[in-house]
């Protein structure tokens, strides 16, 4: 469903509820999981600094984050650690359970 989308405004980003739905997701597999992976992957990329110093790492409180991300107080390294961990779900290991 929509609701269930990642969505990056401001108090609804949650990086670290993410990476739980992606790994849950991917061990289900199938269409709910690759839907919800190519809605997610395009929205953390589009959000990734481009540019400066920081560019290839993802700013923790621009926006701020769900009050449960905690991001305001882990900082840059653990919002892009949570990124890329997701990103890189389907490479890490075979889902649990295949699905058509």
């Amino acid at each position: 469903s929509d609701e269930a989308r990642p969505d990056w405004d401001n108090g609804r980003r949650n990086v670290y509820a993410w990476y739980y739905q992606a790994e849950a997701l991917h061990n289900m597999g199938g269409s709910e999981w690759r839907d919800w992976f190519a809605a997610t992957q395009a929205v953390i990329v589009r959000k990734q600094q481009t540019a400066g110093k920081e560019a290839g790492s993802w700013h923790p409180t621009r926006p701020a984050g769900s009050k449960h991300e905690f991001s305001g107080v882990v900082g840059r390294l653990y919002v892009t650690t949570f990124c890329l961990l997701i990103l890189e779900t389907p490479f890490r290991h075979a889902p649990l359970y295949k699905r058509p």
